[in-house]
């Protein structure tokens, strides 16, 4: 099995971010579910453009790279 480096993303005191490959990507928020909205751009991801992003664990919860 190849070992994929990981690399972190972007990081806030609030949301935390990093990919492994160039396909996987994991973001992760302290807001909890009552939380704010927070919207953030993530530089560097290991996505192309306009590619659709889906979330693995919540059916429609996609998004488009730009």
């Amino acid at each position: 099995m190849e070992k994929l480096e990981q690399r972190e993303l972007y990081v806030t005191n609030n949301f935390y971010s990093y990919a492994r490959g160039n396909k996987f990507m994991v973001a992760l928020t302290n807001v909890g579910e009552k939380g704010e909205t927070i919207h953030i751009k993530v530089p560097n991801t290991p996505f192309e453009a306009n590619s659709l992003v889906c979330n693995i664990f919540w059916d429609n919860d996609c998004l488009n790279v730009n």
